[in-house]
């Protein structure tokens, strides 16, 4: 797997896409529209990783898999876990 080391991939409103190698077990991620019937547009949800070490986000059918594009995962947005400090 070749992992993409160059600018953080974002969509057209320049929203950076999440990459797999900063997502661990309990960060929340958002999705986009383009994530088929299994998940509602803009869903919130909780990364998790299963026994072989891979991670994905409960759906309606099930499990969602998080399959990275060169380390980037295209319509998805990592979310902050905790509001920022003022």
């Amino acid at each position: 797997m070749t992992i993409y080391n160059g600018p953080p991939k974002a969509d057209v409103h320049g929203r950076e896409y999440a990459r797999i190698g900063s997502l661990r077990a309990g960060c929340l991620v958002q999705f986009d529209e383009e994530h088929g019937d299994c998940m509602p547009d803009q869903a919130v949800r909780l990364v998790k990783c299963d026994a072989d070490g891979e991670l994905y986000v409960e759906c309606s059918c099930g499990r969602h898999l998080l399959i990275d594009d060169e380390g980037i995962l295209v319509g998805v947005y990592r979310m902050e876990s905790k509001p920022r400090a003022a």
